[in-house]
This record gives C-alpha cells, structure tokens and sequence, in this order.
C-alpha cells in the first residue's frame, strides 16, 4: 500500500485497501463476517475505488490508518 501511496496510484490503493479487508475477514475466521462480506465484497471494492480516487485526500493516510491496525 505504501508503494502505491507513495507514486500516487490510486486505482492500486484502493485495490490493495480491499485486499486488506478481505484478508482480515479470512483472517477473523469468523463464518457470519465472511458471509455477510461475500455478497458486498465486489460492490465495497468499487466504493473503495471511488472513494480513494475522489474523496481520499491523503493516501499516505490511509497507508497509516492501516498499518495502526495491523499493530493493534
């Protein structure tokens, strides 16, 4: 993520941003989570596309907003 930040692409961050929910979910191992992520998953990777390209101010943000998840 923080390679795509960093050269500002934001069609790889968000994609990379979906990856990182989707690992997590598996991650959890938690059934329920993972059927209700299956049938949004396509739908939250367009919104997260949008969203980084047109709303995101900062991408290095959002590299920081998840790594302060991954060390929680």
């Amino acid at each position: 993520m923080a390679q795509a930040a960093s050269s500002g692409d934001a069609t790889a961050m968000a994609n990379l941003d979906a990856d990182f929910h989707e690992t997590m979910i598996t991650a959890c191992n938690h059934k329920l989570l993972h059927e209700i992520w299956a049938p949004i998953q396509a739908r939250t990777r367009r919104y997260l596309i949008l969203r980084t390209r047109y709303l995101q101010h900062s991408l290095e943000d959002a590299v920081l907003s998840h790594d302060q998840l991954l060390t929680a």
